[in-house]
């Protein structure tokens, strides 16, 4: 992944410089110095990118319209300018004013002039200066080489890697309800081990839409689910859910009715209402409500 980036970098970059210093970039391990200067493209260091939300789900990169799993990463590029031969330290630092030069055009620093359709290994999605080392006299003992350091960020994975498939999604249904639902109960008759009381509950929906292949439309919320906080006293109507303290009660005129059996003991819980999850659970929670339960 990382030489990928390396090689492609430094074909690129050589191409756009003029002579004689076309084609003279080359990631390691480089020829030796010849009569004009050149460059050592190479990553000298690697770093997670900054975190981001969902930064481990797979992408559609290059290659694959499938998404692929990558890795997010923050390269340091070091670019080496070397003197040809017999030359001195200001052929390097005019061989340097070139790639520096090269380096700002837009489709550097976005990433795009190393991006095709290609299968590449890497996509960079920003590419900036970062700082450069002239020294005085390269040739010192202990100088450090004329040069510049980029940092690139961007996706990287092996050639090759098959992209992760599943199965399509045929069908999503968007439903909202406002803020307000109505409950209506008769609170005397919520007496510790007294007998079941009806409980209506009236929503007041803001729509459900339906999206499939053949386009969006509206169609009815359909039921609710509901249960109890923390679940001392028992919910009727319905049908059961996926676990006993869930019931799923029909929606009807935007109108749904449950049962509620009081516990032995006097208790305070809530009833939550949510909109069903198709799978017997609760899906988006739309209101909860005080059951207050007093001594006989």
């Amino acid at each position: 992944m990382i030489n990928d980036f390396e090689q492609r970098l430094a074909f690129v970059l050589g191409s756009r410089l003029a002579a004689p210093l076309t084609g003279q970039v080359f990631a390691p391990p480089a020829p030796a110095v010849g009569a004009a200067p050149s460059f050592v493209v190479g990553v000298t260091a690697v770093r997670p990118a900054e975190g981001s939300f969902l930064t481990r789900k797979p992408e559609v990169v290059p290659g694959s319209p499938d998404p692929r799993r990558i890795l997010r990463l923050e390269c340091d590029v070091s670019i080496e300018a070397r003197a040809g031969q017999n030359q001195a330290r200001d052929a390097q630092v005019q061989a340097l004013d070139a790639v520096l030069y090269a380096l700002g055009t837009d489709d550097f620093q976005s990433g795009a002039a190393l991006t095709d359709a290609t299968d590449r290994g890497f996509f960079i999605q920003d590419m900036q200066f970062s700082q450069g080392t002239l020294p005085v006299s390269p040739g010192a003992q202990g100088a450090p080489p004329v040069g510049i350091t980029l940092v690139a960020r961007g996706y990287f994975w092996p050639v090759g890697q098959a992209g992760q498939t599943g199965a399509a999604i045929e069908r999503i249904e968007l439903r909202g309800a406002k803020l307000d639902i109505d409950l209506d109960v008769a609170a005397a008759q919520l007496i510790a081990g007294g007998p079941p009381v009806n409980v209506s509950l009236r929503v007041r929906p803001a729509g459900s839409l339906e999206i499939t292949a053949a386009g969006a439309a509206a169609a009815p919320i359909g039921s609710l689910a509901v249960t109890l906080s923390p679940g001392r006293g028992t919910l009727g109507g319905g049908v059961a859910g996926a676990t006993g303290g869930i019931r799923i009660v029909p929606l009807v005129n935007d109108a749904a009715a449950v049962t509620y059996t009081p516990p032995a003991q006097t208790i305070e819980e809530e009833l939550v209402v949510a909109f069903d999850n198709h799978e017997g659970g609760l899906a988006g929670e739309i209101g909860r409500f005080a059951l207050r339960v007093r001594g006989a």
